[in-house]
């Protein structure tokens, strides 16, 4: 049988057509699959640099409570029967926490000096949330809780107890964040019957990110010191900044 020109040009035309066809459905999928291969690996990117983010938070975490290991092994070595001695969710912060600026105190050459300023700002009080303004990075910011619950009773400081023990645990928990700069606190337990200015434990926290970071301590203290709880913030690396609390409970170990 023979073809006319015409029809075989037609058939090859058809042939070539499908063919062009073929390429570019084959050129289409493989533009598809490297589509979704680049976005399967920017996922993949993006979960390995939140894996890094949440092992650098893991990092700060047991780097901050390391110091603490002792306490904590002492707060959790008998079965925890706790009392809560102060919780800023069922109260309003603005009656609870009294502020003033103060110096920072050194040694040089053995000799105690004072910060040339006190620590300047304001602390403003908003339900359970504490918002301390800071307008200079010298001296200190104290922030005293005046408010706890003891026996149903709401006290303005711990009272010492020479009967149930020779230590009391207490654990701390809040969260912050800071504007601006970052702020160090420091929290202080203060004996205030016999000596006004003795430092019963100590425990410092660098907050240096703008959301809201847990904060948990534990501390150990003598019961034969009657003491109340302040919490500096200093050693700030710029002014105007703030930092916020919130979220503040502190409980004892009865146990």
């Amino acid at each position: 049988m023979t073809v006319d020109p015409n029809t075989k040009f037609f058939i090859q035309l058809v042939g070539a057509t499908g063919l062009v066809s073929g390429v570019v459905v084959a050129l289409f999928n493989h533009l598809i699959t490297l589509r979704k291969s680049r976005a399967d690996r920017r996922k993949v990117e993006q979960d390995i640099e939140m894996g890094k983010l949440q092992m650098i938070l893991l990092k700060k975490q047991l780097s901050d409570n390391t110091e603490g290991i002792s306490e904590t092994i002492s707060y959790y070595q008998t079965n925890v029967k706790e009392r809560i001695l102060y919780d800023s969710n069922v109260r309003d912060v603005g009656h609870d926490f009294t502020s003033k600026g103060g110096h920072v105190y050194s040694r040089e050459k053995g000799i105690e000096v004072k910060s040339q300023d006190r620590g300047k700002g304001e602390a403003v009080f908003q339900e359970n949330t504490i918002n301390l303004k800071r307008t200079n990075t010298t001296g200190r910011f104290e922030l005293w809780l005046d408010n706890y619950m003891i026996e149903n009773k709401r006290v303005n400081f711990i009272p010492k107890d020479e009967i149930n023990g020779i230590k009391r645990n207490f654990k701390l928990s809040l969260y912050a964040k800071t504007i601006g700069a970052d702020h160090t606190l420091a929290f202080t337990w203060k004996g205030i019957e016999k000596d006004k200015g003795l430092i019963l434990q100590r425990k410092e926290r660098v907050i240096n990110t703008t959301e809201w970071y847990p904060v948990t301590l534990y501390f150990t203290i003598n019961p034969t010191e009657a003491c109340k709880l302040r919490i500096d913030d200093y050693n700030l690396t710029a002014a105007p900044s703030s930092i916020q609390l919130k979220d503040i409970l502190l409980v004892e170990n009865l146990a």
